[in-house]
């Protein structure tokens, strides 16, 4: 695949993250994006000049250094030939404290009893006359209820520090193929009541990556619920490119301006990619990014044809961590909740959340 290679850097010309490729301290490659920047801290690139500040050289290196007056944080990754790739990305919670998130979760989280207890006593008060109207009410109750959760959820992950993401969420081998097979039928099932419809592509038959499994359906969860805001088809491809698994996520739902692509990954610019009015904090997309650098990985967005195209680059177990078997970690992050029906709450309607679907 051309995207993590030097030959292929055309991908990156549509990305408003900052990337550059280098080879032996020189670079070979830089996007438009980061020709402005180091242009405006006054270092113009130019190809086979030598890299204008000092940066990284080892495979999943990490860095930060100030441009422009702003922290950016760097990340390396290895690419074919001894070449590096890296990536700008800025620094920041976007005006939102992890304490002040942490205030927000909890006050939400109270609200929670008091629905779960209307929706048991309405559940216990069914009667066979009264049957198909209240069926529709604890549908709707419910799919309240995934929505909260999922605020909830969200803005807890948000305020939690990284040493909290590795003891609450233990990574292991995870076949990224077997799971996307698994996935393909999943999602089909519940987005075609929005008209949508999801395609899985594959060029390997197995892909092992290093990886929390909750997290990761979290991440492709979260990523489909932007993408199909209307109908339309969401294509995931999934390769591998050397020493990492690259998946691609193309939607048809229209796309976004190139200069507002990086913009999404800000709490308070959070959008749903085909530009309808998101709800909540805005918190879906930067989660998304930061549990796939959590893998060590990557998460650009693109224009591609009609829609966006997102790309998650993980990278592949070695053979010796193949060979272990994952903690299962000290909690069950699902809490007892269906984990696609809530992280697609915002897109699914009401009649997803019978009673006897959520259960």
């Amino acid at each position: 695949m051309g995207e993590f290679t030097l030959s292929g850097s055309v991908y990156f010309d549509g990305v408003s993250q900052p990337v550059l490729l280098a080879a032996d301290k020189k670079i070979k490659y830089y996007n438009p994006a980061a020709q402005a920047l180091f242009r405006a801290c006054g270092f113009p690139l130019a190809e086979g000049e030598p890299l204008p500040v000092a940066l990284p050289t080892e495979d999943s290196a990490a860095a930060e250094l100030t441009l422009g007056g702003e922290r950016w944080a760097v990340r390396s990754r290895a690419v074919e030939n001894g070449g590096v790739l890296y990536l700008l990305e800025r620094t920041g919670d976007g005006g939102l404290s992890p304490q002040r998130v942490q205030e927000l979760a909890v006050q939400l989280r109270q609200l929670l009893g008091p629905l779960n207890a209307s929706i048991e006593a309405l559940q216990s008060a069914l009667v066979e006359t009264e049957q198909c109207r209240n069926a529709k009410w604890i549908a709707y109750l419910n799919h309240s209820q995934h929505k909260l959760l999922r605020l909830v959820e969200n803005l807890d992950f948000y305020s939690l520090g990284d040493n909290d993401l590795a003891i609450l969420y233990p990574c292991g081998p995870l076949d990224l193929a077997g799971l996307c097979r698994e996935l393909e039928p999943l999602l089909n099932g519940l987005v075609r009541q929005i008209g949508c419809r999801v395609t899985y592509r594959e060029q390997t038959a197995t892909a092992m990556v290093w990886a929390n499994e909750y997290l990761l359906r979290r991440l492709i969860y979260n990523l489909t619920a932007n993408a199909l805001r209307q109908e339309g088809e969401l294509v995931l491809t999934l390769r591998v490119q050397g020493s990492r698994a690259v998946l691609t996520l193309e939607d048809s739902a229209g796309g976004i301006p190139p200069e507002r692509l990086e913009r999404v990954f800000t709490p308070e610019a959070d959008r749903p990619l085909s530009g309808v009015p998101s709800e909540g904090f805005g918190l879906g997309l930067p989660i998304c990014r930061r549990i796939a650098r959590f893998f060590g990985g990557a998460l650009l967005l693109a224009p591609a044809g009609k829609g966006t195209a997102v790309t998650l680059s993980l990278p592949i177990c070695s053979a010796s961590q193949c060979c272990l078997l994952q903690d299962k970690g000290i909690f069950d992050p699902a809490q007892n909740y269906n984990q696609v029906l809530t992280e697609l709450s915002g897109v699914l309607p009401a009649r997803c959340y019978g009673q006897e679907a959520v259960l």
